[in-house]
Protein backbone atom coordinates (compact mmCIF):
# COMPACT_ATOMS: atom_id res chain seq x y z
CA UNK A 1 0.00 0.00 0.00
CA UNK A 2 2.10 3.33 -1.29
CA UNK A 3 -0.07 5.54 1.20
CA UNK A 4 0.63 3.23 4.28
CA UNK A 5 -1.92 1.88 6.67
CA UNK A 6 -2.74 4.47 9.47
CA UNK A 7 -4.84 7.60 8.79
CA UNK A 8 -5.70 10.82 11.00
CA UNK A 9 -9.39 11.68 10.94
CA UNK A 10 -10.09 16.25 10.90
CA UNK A 11 -13.94 17.01 12.05
CA UNK A 12 -14.55 20.08 9.70
CA UNK A 13 -17.73 20.64 11.22
CA UNK A 14 -19.88 18.84 14.01
CA UNK A 15 -23.45 20.65 14.42
CA UNK A 16 -25.91 19.99 17.42
CA UNK A 17 -29.48 19.94 16.05
CA UNK A 18 -31.51 20.22 19.15
CA UNK A 19 -35.05 19.94 17.29
CA UNK A 20 -33.94 16.79 15.60
CA UNK A 21 -31.75 15.44 18.62
CA UNK A 22 -28.89 15.02 16.51
CA UNK A 23 -25.35 15.44 15.61
CA UNK A 24 -24.31 15.89 12.25
CA UNK A 25 -20.57 15.88 11.37
CA UNK A 26 -18.31 16.85 8.21
CA UNK A 27 -14.97 15.05 8.43
CA UNK A 28 -12.06 14.65 5.91
CA UNK A 29 -9.91 11.42 6.38
CA UNK A 30 -6.39 11.59 5.06
CA UNK A 31 -3.22 9.56 4.90
CA UNK A 32 -0.85 10.51 8.15
CA UNK A 33 2.02 9.32 6.04
CA UNK A 34 1.60 11.52 2.51
CA UNK A 35 -1.11 13.66 3.63
CA UNK A 36 -2.86 12.46 0.65
CA UNK A 37 -7.00 12.21 1.38
CA UNK A 38 -8.86 8.53 1.88
CA UNK A 39 -11.33 7.62 -0.48
CA UNK A 40 -13.34 4.97 -0.73
CA UNK A 41 -12.90 4.07 3.36
CA UNK A 42 -15.18 2.84 5.72
CA UNK A 43 -15.78 5.55 8.45
CA UNK A 44 -18.29 4.86 11.43
CA UNK A 45 -19.50 7.47 14.03
CA UNK A 46 -21.24 6.36 17.67
CA UNK A 47 -22.18 8.37 20.85
CA UNK A 48 -21.12 6.21 23.76
CA UNK A 49 -22.07 2.33 23.65
CA UNK A 50 -24.65 3.41 21.03
CA UNK A 51 -24.24 0.99 17.62
CA UNK A 52 -22.16 2.83 14.91
CA UNK A 53 -23.54 4.29 12.05
CA UNK A 54 -21.92 4.44 9.11
CA UNK A 55 -21.02 7.51 7.63
CA UNK A 56 -21.68 8.47 3.97
CA UNK A 57 -18.64 9.61 1.59
CA UNK A 58 -19.17 13.20 0.71
CA UNK A 59 -18.22 14.60 -3.17
CA UNK A 60 -14.90 15.81 -2.14
CA UNK A 61 -12.10 13.41 -2.29
CA UNK A 62 -11.39 12.01 1.23
CA UNK A 63 -14.53 13.56 2.87
CA UNK A 64 -17.50 11.82 5.06
CA UNK A 65 -20.90 13.13 6.20
CA UNK A 66 -23.46 11.56 9.01
CA UNK A 67 -26.07 12.45 11.34
CA UNK A 68 -26.35 10.45 14.63
CA UNK A 69 -29.53 10.65 15.87
CA UNK A 70 -31.80 9.53 19.14
CA UNK A 71 -29.11 11.11 21.39
CA UNK A 72 -30.51 11.58 25.05
CA UNK A 73 -29.41 14.99 26.93
CA UNK A 74 -25.98 15.68 26.35
CA UNK A 75 -22.84 16.55 26.17
CA UNK A 76 -22.04 13.52 23.89
CA UNK A 77 -18.92 11.57 23.44
CA UNK A 78 -18.62 10.64 19.63
CA UNK A 79 -16.12 8.21 18.75
CA UNK A 80 -15.56 7.91 14.62
CA UNK A 81 -13.43 5.29 13.34
CA UNK A 82 -12.26 4.28 9.98
CA UNK A 83 -10.81 1.15 8.65
CA UNK A 84 -8.27 1.80 5.56
CA UNK A 85 -6.40 3.70 6.59
CA UNK A 86 -6.80 2.83 10.32
CA UNK A 87 -7.87 5.92 12.62
CA UNK A 88 -9.68 6.99 15.94
CA UNK A 89 -11.26 10.03 16.91
CA UNK A 90 -12.99 10.91 19.58
CA UNK A 91 -15.14 14.02 20.72
CA UNK A 92 -17.18 15.48 22.94
CA UNK A 93 -20.01 18.29 21.62
CA UNK A 94 -21.30 19.59 24.49
CA UNK A 95 -24.85 20.86 23.23
CA UNK A 96 -25.60 24.34 24.40
CA UNK A 97 -22.07 26.06 22.67
CA UNK A 98 -21.51 22.95 20.22
CA UNK A 99 -18.09 23.50 21.54
CA UNK A 100 -16.54 20.33 19.99
CA UNK A 101 -13.28 18.73 22.35
CA UNK A 102 -11.66 16.30 20.41
CA UNK A 103 -8.46 13.84 20.20
CA UNK A 104 -7.22 12.09 16.94
CA UNK A 105 -5.15 8.91 18.00
CA UNK A 106 -3.37 6.28 15.23
CA UNK A 107 -1.71 3.72 15.59
CA UNK A 108 1.61 5.67 14.00
CA UNK A 109 0.65 9.14 15.01
CA UNK A 110 -1.06 11.02 17.94
CA UNK A 111 -2.48 14.55 17.27
CA UNK A 112 -4.67 16.45 19.70
CA UNK A 113 -6.74 19.33 19.61
CA UNK A 114 -8.70 20.87 22.47
CA UNK A 115 -11.38 22.86 23.42
CA UNK A 116 -13.56 23.96 26.21
CA UNK A 117 -16.46 26.13 26.86
CA UNK A 118 -17.54 27.47 30.37
CA UNK A 119 -20.78 25.12 30.78
CA UNK A 120 -23.18 27.22 32.55
CA UNK A 121 -21.20 30.15 32.43
CA UNK A 122 -23.67 33.10 33.23
CA UNK A 123 -22.08 35.50 35.57
CA UNK A 124 -19.95 37.09 32.72
CA UNK A 125 -16.53 35.59 33.90
CA UNK A 126 -13.59 36.41 31.86
CA UNK A 127 -12.40 32.94 31.16
CA UNK A 128 -14.80 33.20 28.29
CA UNK A 129 -13.26 35.33 26.07
CA UNK A 130 -9.90 33.63 25.50
CA UNK A 131 -12.16 30.35 25.20
CA UNK A 132 -13.92 32.11 22.44
CA UNK A 133 -11.06 33.49 20.79
CA UNK A 134 -9.08 29.89 20.61
CA UNK A 135 -12.67 28.64 19.38
CA UNK A 136 -12.42 31.49 16.77
CA UNK A 137 -8.86 30.54 16.05
CA UNK A 138 -9.58 26.62 15.80
CA UNK A 139 -12.16 26.93 13.52
CA UNK A 140 -10.62 29.18 10.82
CA UNK A 141 -7.71 26.99 11.18
CA UNK A 142 -9.33 23.87 9.63
CA UNK A 143 -10.89 25.89 7.01
CA UNK A 144 -7.91 26.95 5.81
CA UNK A 145 -6.51 23.92 6.08
CA UNK A 146 -9.11 22.25 4.81
CA UNK A 147 -9.61 24.46 1.47
CA UNK A 148 -5.45 24.26 1.02
CA UNK A 149 -5.75 20.36 0.84
CA UNK A 150 -8.49 21.23 -1.70
CA UNK A 151 -6.57 23.35 -4.03
CA UNK A 152 -3.57 20.59 -3.89
CA UNK A 153 -6.18 18.05 -5.50
CA UNK A 154 -7.04 19.94 -8.52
Amino acid sequence: MAHGDTGAIEVVSSRHLPEEGAIELQLVLTYTNDGDRAEGATVTARVGDAAPVTLQRASAPGAYVGMLTGLPPGPWTVTIEAVEPSARLELTVVPETTTTIATTTTTAEVRTTTTAAEDGDEGGDSSAVPTIGLLVVVAIGAAIGFRLSRRSRS
